[in-house]
């Protein structure tokens, strides 16, 4: 497996610790909803955990949700954050939508 794929997916994990575990006035924000941030990184981090390993892409889609409980809890400690569980489901939402779409996509390809 090539380097960048490696460096991509160790990105976009430290990217989601960042804007997991840094105090509340300096998380990033886009003016969404949080559920929906929750979603959609998540949606794009199991897209690539997908993409990156194929053959092992289940347990890389468990670590992930593991991944969303461990930064979600880890909250509970970070000044101006609070933990949900609403947020661990819509990041699991995101994590299942993108392996789900992305292994379709991968199915759908080699079948043309």
């Amino acid at each position: 497996m090539p380097f960048a794929a490696y460096f991509g997916i160790f990105s976009v994990v430290a990217f989601l610790a960042y804007c997991s575990l840094v105090p509340g006035w300096l998380r990033p924000r886009s003016g969404m909803s949080g559920n929906i941030e929750h979603m959609l990184a998540y949606l794009f981090a199991a897209m690539l955990a997908v993409l990156i390993f194929e053959v092992a892409d289940t347990i890389a889609l468990l670590s992930l949700i593991v991944l969303a409980g461990l930064l979600e809890m880890g909250q509970k400690w970070i000044p101006g954050r609070t933990a949900a569980l609403t947020h661990f489901l819509w990041s699991c939402g995101g994590i299942l939508a993108g392996g789900v779409l992305t292994k379709s996509a991968l199915a759908i390809g080699g079948m043309l």
